[in-house]
């Protein structure tokens, strides 16, 4: 069998082509692969919080997950201070040097205030800063 050079480097074009294709392919497979799994080991919601000048500046109000769901509240204050939230006895020290985490594995059911302490831990003449609500599964 005689092959003319144009027909030679057509072949391997198309086969190299057909390669990059399959390699494209499972790059993208590995790729959705490995975010499932990293998003699986963070094991559940990541919520963004900002305090400016002792009130939420960004963030919702109310966050809602079901018993058993872990959590992780991420906060950023442009003071130093700390965030407290009820019901899980949990206090974090936050502040200018970037968002500090809050996970809270949700094993109490109910609606836990978040407030705001100074630095010291002396705190609560303010209203909530948010809530977190824990639904029965």
């Amino acid at each position: 069998m005689t092959y003319c050079v144009s027909q030679l480097a057509e072949y391997h074009l198309c086969v190299f082509f057909n390669a990059c294709r399959a390699s494209r392919v499972a790059f993208l497979a590995f790729a959705v692969l490995l975010y499932g799994v990293a998003a699986h080991a963070e094991g559940g919601k990541a919520i963004h919080f900002r305090i400016v000048d002792g009130q939420l500046s960004e963030g919702p109000a109310v966050v809602r997950v079901s018993e058993g769901e872990t959590v992780s509240l991420f906060w950023s204050a442009d003071q130093a201070s700390q965030v407290h939230l009820h019901g899980y006895n949990l206090l974090i020290g936050v502040g200018p040097g970037g968002p500090v985490e809050m996970k809270v594995l949700a094993k109490a059911t109910g609606r836990f205030p978040v407030s705001l302490h100074d630095a010291k831990g002396h705190g609560h003449a303010n209203k909530p800063l948010m809530y977190l609500e824990v639904y029965p599964k």
